[in-house]
C-alpha cells in the first residue's frame, strides 16, 4: 500500500481479505484458514473477519460453537504489532457478535481499545493518508463503529470500498512432484474429537479458578468415590442377604444407584479441578447441590432397612412353618441334643442379624458423610466462581484461560 497516493479515499482501493479469518481449530468440517493470522498479514491480507462471542470481561474469537484460541484483545495487539513494522499500511476489521449479549459487544470493544490512535472507529469515510499504521473497523449488525457495511447482490462494499473476501485463503505446496493442499488434514490424525469441543466456556481452563480452588476438590473427590465404592460393596451384601432387609431394598436395589452417582459425583469435583473452566465448576455445583436431597434420601432408605431387618425365617422348627398347625397343635417339647442345637443356632442368628445391622448403620454413617461432601464440594466451587470473578474485575489484563486442547499452526 505504500505505493497508494495519500489522498485517494478507501472507496478507491480494492482491500483482499479473509473469511472467517481465524478458523484455524475445530476439524475439517470448521477449519477455514491454513495460515496464522500474523502470515495472513504478511501475504498482503487487509480485510479481517472476525465473530466474538462475550464472556465475562473477555471477547473470545469464535467460527460457530468453536472457539478459536484467541481473544480480540490477542488479534488486536497481533494487528498493532504488524502496523508498527508496516507503518504504510492498514487493516480493516469487521466484528461480528455472536451467541448472546450482542449489545454488549461495542462498549467491550470501546474499553479494549480506550484512547488508541491508532484505531479507527468513526463513521466518516478517511483517505489512505489518514489511516495508514492504523486498524479500520467496519460497522456490522449489531457492532456500530467503525464504516457502515453495506451488502448487496452478494457484494460486499464499505461506503463505497471494494472488498474481495476469501472464505479459504489456501497455499499450494510442491513435495516430491506432487501437488498438495495445504489446508487438507492428514487422513491419518482426524481431528473429530477437537471439533467436539472449542469452546472458551467448555474447553478452557481458567488460570484463577485452578490457583483458587488447589487440591480441595481433588481431596472432596477422593471421598465421594471412596463412599460410592463403599455403598456398591457393603449394598451388595445386603441385598445378597435372602429377606435380611426390606422389601425396598430388594425391589430397588438402591445402594447400586447411590453408590454410581456417588462415583459421578467424585469424577467431576477431580474433573473441576484438573480442569477448571466455568462450565464443569458450575455443573460440578449443581451436581453437589443435587446431591444434597440425594445423600438424605440415602440416609432416610437406610434407616427405614435397618428398622425392617430380621432374620424371623432361621432357626424355626419344622412345625412352626404351618400357620394352622403352630397355633392349634400343642408344641412338643424339645429333646436335650435339638435344644442345644436350637440354641446354637439362635446365637448365631443374633450374630448374622448384628453384623448385618452393623453394615447398615456403616451405610448410615457413610451417607451422612456424603451429605457434609456434597455441601462441601458445592460451597468451595460457588466461593471459587465468585473469588475468580472479584479478580477478573481487579485484574482484567491477566490471561484467564488457556486452551485444554493444544494444536500447532500448520506451517506453510
Amino acid at each position: 500500500m505504500a505505493g497508494i497516493e495519500d489522498f485517494r479515499t478507501l472507496s478507491l482501493i480494492t482491500f483482499p481479505g479473509t473469511h472467517d479469518s481465524m478458523a484455524l481449530y475445530g476439524g475439517p468440517e470448521a477449519k477455514r484458514q491454513v495460515l496464522s493470522l500474523k502470515d495472513q498479514l504478511r501475504a498482503g491480507i487487509r480485510f479481517l473477519d472476525l465473530k466474538v462471542f462475550a464472556l465475562g470481561d473477555s471477547l473470545y474469537v469464535m467460527h460457530g460453537i468453536m472457539y478459536q484460541h484467541s481473544t480480540l484483545k490477542e488479534v488486536l495487539d497481533t494487528v498493532r504489532s504488524f502496523l508498527s513494522e508496516f507503518r504504510t499500511e492498514a487493516v480493516l476489521i469487521r466484528v461480528h457478535p455472536e451467541f448472546f449479549d450482542k449489545n454488549t459487544v461495542n462498549q467491550m470493544v470501546k474499553s479494549l481499545i480506550s484512547n488508541d490512535q491508532h484505531v479507527w472507529v468513526t463513521s466518516g469515510m478517511p483517505n489512505i493518508g489518514q489511516v495508514r499504521g492504523k486498524i479500520v473497523f467496519l460497522q456490522k449488525s449489531t457492532f456500530t463503529l467503525g464504516i457502515p457495511l453495506i451488502e448487496t447482490n452478494a457484494k460486499v462494499s464499505i461506503g463505497g470500498v471494494k472488498l474481495v473476501v476469501v472464505s479459504q485463503f489456501n497455499i499450494q505446496k510442491q513435495s516430491s512432484g506432487v501437488s498438495r493442499n495445504v489446508r487438507d488434514p492428514p487422513e491419518k490424525n482426524p481431528q473429530i474429537l477437537k471439533s467436539l469441543c472449542y469452546s472458551p466456556a467448555c474447553c478452557s481452563v481458567s488460570q484463577r479458578l485452578r490457583r483458587i480452588q488447589s487440591n480441595s476438590q481433588s481431596v472432596l473427590g477422593s471421598l465421594h468415590i471412596m463412599v460410592g465404592l463403599i455403598n456398591i460393596g457393603l449394598g451388595a451384601t445386603l441385598c445378597s442377604s435372602i429377606n435380611a432387609s426390606g422389601w425396598r431394598m430388594y425391589e430397588t436395589l438402591f445402594p447400586y444407584w447411590f453408590g454410581a452417582l456417588f462415583l459421578i459425583f467424585g469424577i467431576m469435583c477431580i474433573l473441576s479441578e484438573k480442569f477448571p473452566s466455568q462450565i464443569l465448576v458450575i455443573i460440578n455445583v449443581m451436581l453437589n447441590l443435587a446431591g444434597v436431597p440425594i445423600a438424605m434420601a440415602s440416609i432416610a432408605l437406610y434407616s427405614v432397612n435397618l428398622a425392617d431387618m430380621s432374620l424371623y425365617w432361621l432357626c424355626r422348627r419344622d412345625d412352626d412353618r404351618d400357620w394352622y398347625y403352630r397355633t392349634q397343635t400343642p408344641k412338643p417339647s424339645l429333646s436335650p441334643e435339638a435344644a442345644y442345637i436350637m440354641e446354637q443356632c439362635m446365637d448365631g442368628k443374633a450374630l448374622i442379624l448384628m453384623l448385618l445391622q452393623g453394615i447398615n448403620i456403616v451405610l448410615i454413617v457413610m451417607s451422612t458423610l456424603e451429605l457434609c461432601l456434597v455441601i462441601s464440594s458445592a460451597v468451595l466451587g460457588i466461593k471459587a466462581l465468585d473469588k475468580s470473578k472479584k479478580d477478573i474485575n481487579k485484574n482484567p489484563d491477566d490471561t484467564e484461560y488457556k486452551p485444554l486442547l493444544e494444536e500447532d499452526n500448520p506451517v506453510v
